[in-house]
């Protein structure tokens, strides 16, 4: 067993001499073999004291394969971590590598983002009872060398939700969270390459309701469009919108609870300081909130090109189409029962 406290700790571990379980005792044995495997391993359980500050941090540990080919990565915060957590999951990232976030199942609070060498899941567990009302989870699955694209594999990509699912119930185990997270539910989350692209008058999932504007977004050379199951219990929903070239050209965004807020606050681009790009016709980057119930954070909802703003092969739709965009595409968090959405 993996001790210590105040200080990172760090053990050498071969597969099947002894157990091993790390972040306190919230991450167990089993997920790390799923993603890891038997291979020996060196596992570091560090203390709360980060940037964020110890009121946000609950825990963060690791564990890297002995040769450094591959790391898993467990952060866990509280809702005054959300910035951290967001930023973590990629999901901030718009420009040449377009991440999207695919739910993991009806029920389950989280979603897979999946980038190249490294992928992660993002969990947002809303607790019943303990000291906590919100928990939020970011594991991540780095792969340096060899087998670097294997979650475009969707049997990899249902191993990653299973062990992050177990993960997620550990985490609400020790913190006394009481969080749903319906692990008998996890499914394989869903592969936003452009081979999977739909036409955008017959999309399906997130990607739906666009379905009547796909005529309008032909102007602009949008013809395709991919997205995922549209799952009512996920931190993140995301549709991207492709042109005839099978370029991901936009992507719809819908982010929920403390990760709505921290996207608002992120300074982290200037396309996202929680402004449009102003009154007139250039697009680019919108957003809309739709206030949600049960004293939630209101839902955000965003219009974004991808690519850098000089880009000059970067597609851009006027901002009226942007806004019919983000009219359409807001009815999933309509579907939260959140309310319809209002401007900026």
């Amino acid at each position: 067993m993996l001790v210590g406290s105040g200080t990172v700790v760090s053990v050498q571990w071969q597969g099947g001499e002894n157990t091993l379980s790390m972040c306190e005792g919230a991450v167990q044995e089993e997920p790390l073999r799923e993603l890891l495997g038997d291979e020996p391993m060196v596992a570091d359980d560090g203390d709360s004291a980060t940037d964020a500050g110890e009121a946000a941090d609950l825990a963060h540990c690791s564990a890297e394969s002995s040769d450094g080919a591959q790391k898993l990565t467990v952060e866990v915060g509280t809702s005054q971590a959300a910035s951290r957590i967001l930023h973590l999951s990629r999901h901030d990232r718009l420009w040449s590598s377009v991440s999207a976030a695919s739910p993991l199942g009806e029920g389950v609070p989280a979603a897979m983002t999946t980038m190249t060498p490294d992928s992660h899941v993002t969990m947002r567990l809303r607790c019943s009872s303990g000291r906590h009302q919100e928990i939020l989870v970011d594991v991540g699955h780095g792969i340096y060398s060899g087998d670097t694209r294997k979650y475009d594999r969707a049997r990899d990509r249902a191993r990653f939700a299973r062990a992050t699912a177990a993960i997620a119930e550990g985490v609400s185990r020790k913190e006394k969270c009481g969080a749903e997270i319906a692990p008998g539910n996890v499914v394989v989350p869903a592969d936003f390459s452009a081979e999977e692209a739909e036409p955008l008058d017959r999309s399906t999932g997130t990607c739906r309701p666009l379905r009547p504007l796909a005529d309008e977004a032909e102007k602009w050379g949008i013809r395709r469009a991919v997205g995922s199951p549209a799952f009512s219990t996920a931190p993140m929903q995301d549709c991207l919108l492709l042109d005839g070239n099978g370029r991901k050209v936009y992507r719809l965004s819908a982010l929920y609870g403390h990760l709505a807020d921290a996207y608002r606050q992120s300074q982290l681009d200037g396309r996202r300081s929680g402004r449009a790009d102003g009154g007139g016709e250039a697009g680019g980057w919108a957003w809309a909130s739709s206030g949600c119930p049960d004293g939630e954070p209101s839902a955000l909802v965003t219009a974004a090109a991808n690519g850098y703003p000089d880009d000059k092969d970067r597609v851009t739709v006027s901002s009226g189409f942007e806004r019919k965009l983000l009219r359409s595409f807001g009815t999933v968090a309509e579907q939260r029962k959140c309310e319809a959405l209002s401007a900026p």
